[in-house]
């Protein structure tokens, strides 16, 4: 879009915010490039340019995401919902004492304080749709969180999840992020369509990680259940103990890591022509501290050649079962069902030995259209705009294989999930999993690959010249901005993100163009994936929704896909309320 169209889109958004309709709306462009770069070479750019506490390299069908991000949306961890709303925004100082004056500015800026206050209060709402009553909380408020580039207002919204709902329905009910959307979060959405040009729907997309841990597993008091140390024998006794309670076991191996890197362990099982093989990539990067620069988080988690796929659109859900060779295909009102149903007789078994991180399960998108499932007859998906990159509105990836890197203990645990149901026999299982996990094990040494040195022709102290190629023109923009405005004045919503696609041709490899990211936004959450269609590359300061292990006080009938669902859509990207 052209500088003039998104001004009219401002004048637009502005006037809705007048007219009470709204309180905020985001009017985006979404910039473009070609580049012939690898994507995973992108990634390798991104860990070093923006080193970040949440990275991530995905490939899925028809995408590759490549990701930095300082922040979750929602996080679900032993029954514990957790929403970090990030906003507010200072650039660092070049010096101490310019950092605290910034600091201090900051957080007596009205506007900046305001819209931070009223993502809280859009975090609450969205934590409190799925938690039990009386439970939700600010445990933090206002916090100052320290970037390389940047400072950010940060608060944490917790609460407690019934056993009823999982970490679906909390990502659910956090969807669309409201500092993308808006405030409240559908009015925007409603409001923002009405905006000629303003497109790219599936951008931002959020990033779902589901466990294939049981929220109710009872851990298991052996030592190991990997294919290190001990005899073949022994490892049989283990798993056959495990399997007594269950009928999901993981299997892993743990290695050194000191000759390798996440980026190299991607490369390792996805090479550089394979940018159609759905896969990911991520990593995280501590916030940086006033005295610091960002650092490297602990964890880093790969996943490859997935045993099942979900392709929604719309409606129509397609399944593919890549272990039994067969493709189906349904129609649901709801996609989240899916997974849910898939996973109902699943018992996995956790192993205290593995890391509190990400060890398989469920990886993939869900795009902003994801709203549409959440407010049936509110947002119809005839009322949607088209969508001129015609991508599915969700694509997950069920990952038995994964490798997760532990950077504190410098070691990797390398993993691969048993089903029993799908073996006559306990010890056939164990055969057939320690067979395909030595597999795996042997191509990560064994398959090292040497990445281009990924010359960087940058200062991250600047900002680069801005792009200009935009899905919508500044006029449209400003008036967008001005039905905004009237909207919030009316009292229909209280926030609308407006926004504008930029594009730029490029012949960079999606993955260096991770890899640059990584050096110039790091963040807590990155991300590299290859999906479906698309690549997607990602730096992000907050999650949208987490559940935690459930503690007994959760209501028997909702999991962590209950969560997941009452977190979408994302209230920073669809306003407050969100409807």
């Amino acid at each position: 879009m052209t500088s003039e169209a998104y001004k009219e889109a401002v004048l637009q958004a502005k006037e809705h915010i007048l007219a009470g309709d709204i309180f905020q709306i985001v009017l985006s462009q979404r910039f473009e490039r070609r580049t012939f770069a690898d994507p995973f070479q992108v990634y390798r750019a991104l860990r070093t340019i923006n080193p970040s506490p949440y990275m991530a390299y995905l490939q899925a069908r028809g995408s590759i995401l490549v990701a930095s991000s300082p922040e979750i949306l929602t996080r679900v961890r032993k029954g514990k919902i957790t929403n970090r709303p990030l906003a507010g925004t200072a650039r660092r100082g070049k010096i101490l004492e310019e950092d605290y004056m910034l600091e201090k500015q900051l957080l007596h800026d009205e506007k900046q304080c305001a819209e931070h206050i009223m993502l809280v209060d859009l975090a609450r709402n969205d934590v409190g749709k799925v938690s039990k009553p009386g439970t939700v909380d600010v445990d933090k408020f206002r916090n100052i969180e320290r970037y390389s580039h940047v400072m950010h207002i940060s608060s944490t919204v917790t609460g407690e999840l019934p056993d009823h709902l999982t970490s679906w329905d909390a990502l659910r009910a956090a969807l669309p992020v409201g500092t993308v959307s808006g405030a409240p979060k559908v009015r925007p959405i409603n409001s923002s369509a009405s905006f000629r040009h303003l497109s790219g729907h599936h951008f931002p997309s959020s990033l779902a990680l589901s466990r294939l841990r049981t929220l109710r597993c009872s851990a298991l008091s052996s030592r190991s259940l990997g294919a290190a140390g001990g005899a073949d024998n022994d490892h049989s006794a283990k798993f056959r103990k495990a399997a007594e309670h269950g009928n999901l076991i993981p299997l892993y191996q743990s290695i050194l890591s000191d000759h390798l890197t996440p980026v190299l362990a991607y490369r390792c099982l996805v090479k550089e022509d394979e940018r159609d093989a759905p896969s990911f990539l991520f990593e995280s990067v501590d916030p940086a501290g006033l005295h610091q620069t960002s650092s490297p988080g602990r964890y880093s988690v790969i996943g490859a050649q997935p045993s099942m796929e979900i392709v929604a659109k719309e409606n129509m859900v397609t399944i593919m079962d890549h272990r039994e060779g067969r493709r189906t295909e349904e129609f649901v009102e709801d996609p989240m069902v899916v997974p849910r149903r898939i996973m109902d007789k699943w018992k996995p078994q956790r192993l205290d030995e593995l890391p509190e991180a990400f060890c398989g399960g469920w990886v993939g998108y869900f795009s902003y259209d994801t709203v549409h499932y959440v407010e049936k007859k509110k947002l119809p998906f005839l009322a949607a705009p088209e969508d001129d990159h015609n991508l599915p509105d969700v694509h997950l990836g069920l990952y038995d294989d994964v490798i997760v890197f532990d950077h504190v203990e410098k070691k990797a645990f390398v993993i691969h999930w048993v089903q029993l149901d799908q073996f006559s026999s306990v010890e056939e299982a164990f055969n057939d999993g320690m067979n395909r996990l030595n597999t795996l094990v042997s191509r990560v040494p064994d398959d090292i690959v040497l990445l281009g040195a990924g010359s960087i022709r940058l200062c991250t102290n600047f900002f680069g010249p801005s792009l200009k190629e935009s899905t919508i023109t500044s006029e449209a923009y400003k008036e967008a901005v001005l039905q905004a405005k009237e909207h919030i004045l009316a009292g229909d919503i209280f926030q609308i993100l407006l926004s504008q696609r930029f594009e730029r041709r490029t012949f960079a490899d999606p993955f260096e163009v991770y890899r640059a990211l990584r050096i110039v936004n790091p963040s807590p959450y990155m991300t590299y994936l290859q999906a479906r269609g698309c690549i997607l590359v990602a730096s992000s300061p907050e999650i949208l929704a987490r559940a935690k292990k459930v503690t007994g006080e959760s209501l028997d009938h909702l999991t962590s896909w209950d969560a997941l669902r009452a977190a979408l859509p994302v209230g920073t990207v669809s306003g407050v309320p969100k409807v």
